[in-house]
């Protein structure tokens, strides 16, 4: 069965998901219980790396599974701003595909878990 999500849950799903957290939902017996926001830590180089690269002429791209606001949220406190969200991990070779028959040549960093 289906929970009913109210207004005001929707409201601070959206809230955690504008910090880069993923919203979670729990339900027991489709009777809405609680809420969990969660998100990897985004490691502290990483926005300077991301500066590093761009200032050498190298475009950085974000291809993750993440919603659209959790992503630009993520991007956003790194400093990428191009981002390709909502792709599932077997889609992602699909995206670097893309962006090579665009004339790009691409180099991929994962998290080593589904990239």
């Amino acid at each position: 069965s289906t929970a009913t999500v109210p207004d005001a849950v929707d409201k601070s799903m959206l809230a955690l998901e504008r910090k880069g957290r993923t919203a979670i939902l729990c339900c027991i017996d489709g009777v809405l219980c609680g809420m969990l926001g969660i998100a990897d830590p985004i490691k502290a180089e990483a926005a300077c790396t991301v500066q590093y690269l761009e200032g050498c002429g190298i475009q950085v791209y974000m291809v993750t599974g993440d919603n659209w606001v959790t992503a630009r949220a993520i991007a956003e406190q790194v400093g990428i701003t191009r981002v390709l969200a909502e792709v599932l991990p077997a889609n992602k070779a699909e995206k670097v595909m893309e962006l090579q028959e665009q004339g790009l040549v691409v180099a991929m960093v994962g998290d080593g878990i589904n990239d």
